[in-house]
């Protein structure tokens, strides 16, 4: 299967990373500035429930930053941390992303429960990335109107 758009958000994986570092970080650091006595204070099963915390933290947030759309002549893939959806080109009624709009959105054929048509946030496709954001909703929205029955 030829992929004809790979798309991610450079803005956001910078910014996973740079919160990712700081969340593990920031902890490590205290950790050592503190004094000895402090720190044999703390117990196996405490630190144990830190850490996890601090890594469920960073696996949630590398999962945004590593969110991407892929394209492909069957329809679309959008992946959102561990949330994946795909989407045949017969499913997608069309494409948004204007100018106040944080990201791109693929509207889809199904309604929500006020009749609008159900959208689905790209999240690899945003307004941070300025420029490339736009040119690569432009040709989403190209693939779409070649692919759409």
């Amino acid at each position: 299967m030829e992929v004809l758009l790979r798309v991610r958000s450079r803005a956001l994986l910078s910014s996973a990373i740079v919160v990712s570092v700081l969340v593990l970080g920031s902890p490590v650091v205290t950790w050592f500035l503190l004094p000895g006595e402090l720190q044999a204070l703390a117990t196996g099963p405490e630190l144990a429930l830190i850490i996890g915390t601090l890594l469920v933290i960073v696996i949630f947030v590398m999962g945004l930053g590593l969110s991407s759309l892929v394209a492909t002549e069957e329809g679309v893939t959008i992946s959102t941390g561990v949330i994946r959806h795909h989407y045949g080109w017969h499913e997608i009624s069309g494409i948004r992303f204007e100018e106040n709009d944080p990201w791109a959105y693929v509207l889809t054929f199904r309604r929500d429960r006020d009749g609008d048509p159900q959208r689905r946030m790209v999240m690899a496709i945003q307004t941070p990335d300025g420029d490339r954001a736009r040119l690569n909703a432009a040709r989403l929205q190209e693939l779409w109107i070649t692919h759409r029955p």
